[in-house]
């Protein structure tokens, strides 16, 4: 399996089975290229900037092309406990415009965060990890890793309250290799027709 991307010098963590049987190795910029090309749409309306600012904070920003549009993630702090916020939209909207979007789902979340680090605020983001050492979840929380067992020590003086939440994936880890077939990622036009 090659290290490199077919098209560049960076690491591939992409790696796809063609149809054909041949497999295409790339980096994530050129993965993403790939799917907007193969799906008939211009990979450089996507394009974002490298950060953005909510509040004074700088966050880094990155895409993700999938089959229904393009993930945009906001995320900042340290490596594999970063805050990771994410929007999905439909390939009509550019990448420019839709960094109003990913600023104002930041923000709200940013706008009710307190200071303690041991209290849930009113609205927040606990991320959710695999743990090689347990071999099960593990969940992320300003910036820390809490096992199972903390999250529910956490979350035990909420008792009587409701916990709302809404299930977005998490800025992808560039370290992470991802396999997977062409079929997968690209829409069967036949099952398009259908719809």
């Amino acid at each position: 399996m090659p290290n490199h991307c077919h098209l560049c010098e960076k690491e591939a963590i992409h790696h796809i089975t063609l149809k054909n049987g041949e497999e295409l190795h790339c980096c994530n910029e050129h993965y993403n290229r790939w799917l907007c090309e193969r799906m008939g749409h211009d990979y450089s309306q996507y394009a974002t900037p490298k950060t953005i600012a909510v509040f004074g904070q700088r966050y880094k920003v990155m895409a993700q092309v999938v089959r229904n549009g393009v993930v945009y993630y906001a995320y900042r702090g340290r490596k594999g406990v970063e805050e990771s916020y994410a929007i999905q939209l439909p390939f009509t909207v550019s990448g420019k415009d839709a960094m109003p979007f990913l600023q104002g789902k930041v923000s709200l979340t940013v706008m009710f965060s307190s200071e303690g680090r041991d209290e849930l605020d009113d609205a927040g983001t606990i991320g959710i990890e695999y743990d090689d050492d347990t071999d099960g979840p593990l969940f992320i929380f300003k910036g820390r890793k809490l096992s199972p067992q903390q999250l529910i020590e956490l979350l035990s003086p909420y008792q009587g309250f409701n916990l709302a939440y809404q299930l977005e994936p998490r800025v992808p880890d560039l370290d992470v290799q991802w396999f997977t077939y062409e079929e997968h990622v690209i829409p069967d036009e036949k099952e398009d027709d259908h719809r």
